[in-house]
């Protein structure tokens, strides 16, 4: 996909007036180009990334990441026993019975 900068993209704009722009409708769905590329302003860059630390110097994130890291231990823990045979793969039900 061709990328134009937002100069480039505001004459472009400009040039087509006439044509009615598409509206956002937040109750709509919307995909983009994964390689596509959002411009936020300052202001919304202090407000996201002031909420995403205040979310996660809450008690209650704190618990859920120390979750996600004795997961992740107990994942570790788990693939080493299988490598060494202590642990070892169970015959799916649904698949034996047949």
């Amino acid at each position: 996909m061709e990328e134009k900068s937002l100069k480039e993209f505001m004459e472009t704009d400009k040039v087509n007036a006439a044509d009615p722009a598409p509206t956002y409708d937040p109750n709509k769905g919307y995909r983009w180009d994964p390689e596509a590329k959002f411009l936020i302003e300052g202001n919304e860059f202090g407000l996201i990334i002031n909420a995403i630390k205040a979310k996660l110097a809450s008690p209650e994130a704190q618990i859920i990441m120390m979750l996600q890291k004795a997961h992740q231990a107990m994942e570790n823990s788990l693939a080493r026993a299988v490598q060494v045979g202590l642990a070892v793969e169970v015959e799916d039900k649904k698949k034996s019975s047949k």
